[in-house]
């Protein structure tokens, strides 16, 4: 396998191509794509149920999960330590890509106002994550949307 920047000036570009690269290798069912010269990848929702989830990098200070479903959330490196901060975002991206975790999106009208990331403990639904707008329009009607992927197997 090659490395981000074969002449090593982005020494977190090539943790984190070489350490993504390596884990997505045994999932052939993964539709993924390389982007922002390797310092992002997306992996693409296989149906319209399902999200798409990019993770990148920023500098050596934070590691992002986005998805196009309005939630996202920013992880700082701890301790000066890239692969371990990139080692716990990958296993929530592992999750994200299984039915156990999803995405509820919460709406005012037809507009999104509020995304919870849940995870399916114990024969439950569990809040894990929320993200929201500040402002939204709270005379509009309540609705309510599931997303979720079934691209990998639960972890557990």
């Amino acid at each position: 396998m090659g490395t981000f920047n074969e002449n090593g000036d982005d020494k977190m570009g090539n943790i984190f191509y070489d350490y993504v690269s390596e884990l997505i290798k045994d999932y052939p069912s993964l539709d993924y794509e390389w982007k922002n010269n390797n310092q992002e990848i997306l992996f693409k929702k296989k149906t319209d149920q399902g999200f798409d989830i990019t993770i990148g990098y920023h500098n050596e200070n934070y590691i992002y999960v986005n998805t196009d479903k309005g939630f996202h959330d920013h992880f700082e490196v701890i301790d000066d330590d890239f692969s371990e901060t990139l080692k716990s975002v990958m296993g929530l991206v592992r999750d994200l890509l299984s039915y156990k975790m999803r995405i509820k999106e919460i709406l005012a009208g037809n507009t999104p106002r509020k995304w919870i990331l849940q995870n399916y403990i114990d024969g439950e639904w569990k809040d894990e994550h929320i993200v929201g707008n500040i402002f939204w329009n709270y005379f509009a009607k309540k609705s309510e949307r599931i997303y979720y992927n079934d691209v990998l197997p639960s972890r557990y």
